[in-house]
């Protein structure tokens, strides 16, 4: 082979490695079907008129060919379809009712966000199990006491005793609390220091979510995250989630605590939403 045609085929191999170099520079980052990642930690909160859904963006988020999300709701019977596009990483279903999937309380519904890509394609869903609170209620709970038997009387008049407790001068602000549905009643209030239950009660685990709004959506945690050890202290301004013993869910923040000492002063005042169907409002 003459050194001519050599050179000629040397050119030829350095023009193409050049152009492919050319080429991979100009190549946009795009995603593929592989590393097109959903969006994560979607969770939902009810409010009077509206249901609020949040997410965690998915990391495709900002790359070109991202173009936002696709947001589905369907009711217990998947039935109804709701489905909207978002771009921002929070959707607020106004209205659900009038929206057409009807929520009601005490029923089940599900939830599923995915990424979209420009070209219409979507990412695999994130999804939640949900169920609607009943709107927040306010309670006050007074300390009561006789010579026979000091306890907690509701507002209502609803008196549940216990035999013993904190010296009345004590500013632990430590109770215990316990969710009941016997005769309408949703929550109890009992001693730490009287840790029998009575008959029929179920024993109801807490948690403590470190959140001081209602209205600030929660995920519920595992079940082992809650606890019923007695003792639990009840800070004014935190919000608190529970779960009882058939499954039932409640959420509420104590908007005061008060620990005066004179007899039939000593109170608590909560908010409560109380989940009387299956599921939570925010469920893994």
């Amino acid at each position: 082979m003459s050194k001519r045609l050599l050179s000629t085929i040397f050119v030829i191999i350095v023009g193409i490695g050049s152009l492919l170099l050319l080429q991979g520079c100009d190549k946009e980052e795009t995603l593929t079907p592989q590393d097109f990642a959903p969006p994560t930690n979607l969770r939902a909160l009810s409010r009077d008129t509206s249901v609020v859904l949040f997410w965690t963006h998915s990391t495709a988020n900002g790359v070109s060919e991202f173009a936002g999300y696709r947001v589905q709701t369907f009711n217990s019977s998947n039935l109804k379809i709701d489905s909207v596009f978002t771009t921002t990483n929070t959707y607020t279903l106004h209205n659900p009712t009038n929206r057409g999937f009807g929520i009601t309380n005490g029923s089940t519904y599900s939830f599923s966000v995915r990424a979209v890509k420009s070209n219409g394609d979507v990412s695999i869903a994130d999804s939640i199990q949900w169920g609607p609170t009943i709107r927040y209620q306010q309670v006050k709970i007074f300390e009561f006491d006789s010579d026979s038997v000091s306890g907690l009387k509701f507002a209502g008049g609803n008196r549940y005793s216990f035999t013993s407790g904190p010296p009345k001068g004590d500013n632990r602000g430590v109770i215990d609390l316990w969710l009941d549905g016997r005769n309408d009643v949703d929550m109890l209030l009992k001693s730490p220091d009287d840790h029998s239950l009575s008959t029929g009660w179920r024993t109801t685990k807490l948690y403590d979510t470190n959140v001081n709004s209602l209205e600030e959506a929660v995920v519920v945690p595992a079940e082992g995250s809650f606890r019923t050890t007695p003792g639990l202290t009840i800070v004014a301004g935190r919000v608190y989630l529970a779960i009882t013993a058939d499954g039932n869910y409640a959420r509420f923040q104590v908007t005061s605590v008060d620990n005066a000492a004179a007899n039939n002063n000593r109170s608590v005042t909560i908010v409560i939403a109380y989940n009387t169907g299956s599921g939570a409002w925010a469920k893994h």
